[in-house]
């Protein structure tokens, strides 16, 4: 006897979220248990993408908005209602907090929330942060949640998020999909990494640093770009890809200007369609965040052997192994940032053993097809209760 397909239904705010944490996921669900479905803003844009998944179009804004955030509740109940699905699975702040409220109005079973990290982590007083309560609210809404890293879900477990009395679990090593490395074509990324480098005039023995995220303060353009100054200051004279959408309102403009006033050579873009060719023509990866849930960007780095360096927070600490894969340093402090870059830049057998060891690791914590293997373990336990 065939059993039925559990329906599934992965909330989102924006289409970005399934090309970039998603798509894993959806190359390796098992279409012969689940029956899929997608909701987010412009998500129909990857219909084509994944056959095997319905997506439908809400207009999730990730940016609060109660007018609209209210009018998506009414939308994804009356979503919910038409397909009847047997588990909601959100992730994003946004997401999880319209989801949860619209599944748990609709009387879904089986509601499950993954964090991936906290807008209030870096308010003093937490508990007088409106998000603080959002994610407090999301966690007593669904009946199950996940997060991303084991030190964000200690972090969580000691601010009073979690699951019932026990601390909310991460599947396996962490991270939201894992590096699917059949995708990865390590020969066609070397031509690539010489291409590129050729293509900016970039010397072939030069050494280069990767920014890969949004440009904004909390996730750390500012401090690459004065950790840029001070190693000039320093004599050490590196090349850096500043990659990622301006969301400081233009306000980096002016530190970016000063840098390159210094005679620092970056190259500053905004979104790249294809971020491991630039990874493939860098040689480190910086990330001094301040908020992250996994950091996955820096296993997508390992995974081609870029080690990295960033400050020690929730999700990174996951993510890079300290004085292994790369260097976690103390938050906001530049010189111990510059002294962990300049380390891997300026010593050969340190930069060629990390590179190895972040490759290693990467492949043997962090396969996608095991993630994705466990994670519908768990939905079948789930439904079961």
């Amino acid at each position: 006897m065939k059993l039925k397909k559990v329906k599934l239904v992965r909330v989102v705010t924006d289409k970005i979220v399934v090309q970039w944490h998603l798509n894993n996921s959806l190359i390796y669900t098992d279409y012969d248990k689940f029956d899929v479905y997608v909701i987010g803003d412009g998500v129909s844009k990857y219909s084509n993408n994944y056959p095997n998944v319905t997506f439908v179009d809400v207009p999730i804004c990730r940016k609060p908005n109660p007018v609209n955030d209210l009018k998506c509740l009414f939308e994804l109940c009356s979503v919910f209602k038409r397909i009847r699905p047997d588990i909601v699975h959100s992730i994003m702040p946004k997401a999880g907090l319209i989801a949860s409220l619209a599944s748990f109005l609709m009387r879904i079973d089986q509601r499950v929330h993954t964090f991936t990290g906290q807008v209030w982590n870096l308010s003093k007083y937490h508990k007088f942060n409106i998000y603080y309560w959002c994610d407090v609210l999301i966690s007593r809404l669904n009946s199950y949640c996940l997060c991303d890293s084991e030190s964000q879900s200690h972090y969580l477990y000691l601010h009073g998020i979690r699951n019932g009395d026990k601390k909310i679990p991460c599947l396996l090593s962490g991270s939201l999909a894992g590096i699917d490395y059949k995708t990865i074509d390590y020969d066609s990324l070397s031509q690539t990494r010489d291409k590129l480098r050729a293509d900016y005039n970039i010397p072939k023995d030069a050494f280069v640093v990767l920014y890969l995220a949004r440009k904004t303060w909390v996730k750390g353009g500012f401090d690459i770009l004065d950790s840029m100054i001070e190693l000039k200051k320093r004599n050490i004279d590196l090349t850096l890809f500043f990659v990622g959408p301006d969301e400081s309102n233009d306000s980096i403009d002016c530190k970016l200007n000063e840098v390159l006033s210094l005679g620092v050579n970056v190259i500053s873009l905004g979104k790249v369609e294809n971020y491991r060719h630039y990874m493939s023509a860098s040689d480190l990866l910086c990330l001094p965040s301040r908020r992250e849930g996994f950091g996955s960007v820096i296993i997508e780095a390992a995974a081609i052997g870029v080690p990295a360096v960033g400050y020690s927070i929730p999700g990174l600490r996951d993510a890079i192994d300290d004085g292994v894969t790369g260097y976690l340093t103390p938050t906001g402090d530049i010189d111990i940032f510059c002294d962990a870059i300049s380390k891997i830049a300026t010593d050969k057998d340190i930069h060629s053993q990390m590179r190895a060891n972040a490759y290693t690791r990467t492949k043997k914590l962090f396969s996608a097809s095991s993630l994705q293997g466990e994670l519908e373990q768990k939905y079948l336990e789930w439904r079961l209760r």
